[in-house]
C-alpha cells in the first residue's frame, strides 16, 4: 500500500492500520475466491476430459456391437441354410427307409 507522504515520522494512525488490516482481508477473501473459481475451472476440465473419454468408448463399443450383430446374422443365415439341408436329407433318407421296410415285407408276404 502506498504510504502517504509525511515531513516528519509519526506514528500510524489508527485508520491507517484499520485500512491496512481491511485491504488484507479483502486481498486474501479474493485470493480464495480466485483459487476456489481456479479449482471449479479444473473441476469442470475433468469432467469434460472424462466425458470425451466416455463417449469416445460409447462409440467403440457401439462400433463392436455393430460388428457382431453382422457377425450374428451371418451365422444365422448360414445355420438356416443348414438346417434346409438337414430336413432335405433327414427327409430323403427317411423315404428311403420306409422304401426298404416295404420291400422287406413285400419280399415276406411272397414267401
Amino acid at each position: 500500500m502506498v504510504q502517504p507522504h509525511h515531513h516528519h515520522h509519526r506514528r500510524r494512525s489508527y485508520h491507517q492500520d484499520e485500512w491496512e488490516d481491511f485491504d488484507t482481508r479483502r486481498r486474501s477473501r479474493h485470493e480464495d475466491e480466485a483459487r476456489e473459481r481456479q479449482r471449479q475451472r479444473q473441476l469442470m476440465s475433468d469432467y469434460i476430459a472424462e466425458i470425451i473419454l466416455l463417449k469416445q468408448r460409447l462409440r467403440e463399443r457401439e462400433a463392436e456391437v455393430r460388428t457382431l450383430s453382422a457377425e450374428l446374422r451371418e451365422v444365422r443365415r448360414a445355420n438356416g441354410a443348414l438346417m434346409e439341408r438337414y430336413h432335405y436329407w433327414r427327409t430323403k433318407c427317411e423315404r428311403l427307409m420306409e422304401a426298404v421296410r416295404g420291400e422287406r415285407e413285400e419280399r415276406r408276404r411272397r414267401w
